[in-house]
């Protein structure tokens, strides 16, 4: 990962207004709410599997809305386990 890309741990944004969470699974799509950083393209999510391992997604795509002005969709591909 390079250094000016973050990694999001999914777990540590389930509260109202600081959330990521899974809108579709299967086509890997997540929706969030998150003011400051924002996420970006290139960024890590890690996410708690049902196996107990920790799966690592890359953000290919985000779409920013202004209505919250957090509000943010994003396509995500996978990249592995940590």
């Amino acid at each position: 990962m390079k250094p000016d890309k973050r990694r999001w741990n999914i777990w540590e944004h389930r509260g109202w207004g600081n959330r990521i969470s899974w809108i579709d699974y299967d086509c890997r799509k997540l929706v969030g709410c998150i003011r400051h950083p924002r996420v970006a393209m290139g960024d890590e999510i890690a996410c708690e599997m049902q196996n107990e391992r920790i799966a690592l997604f890359r953000i290919i795509q985000v779409e920013y809305h202004t209505n919250p002005p957090d509000l943010f969709f994003a396509a995500v591909q996978d990249v592995g386990y940590i």
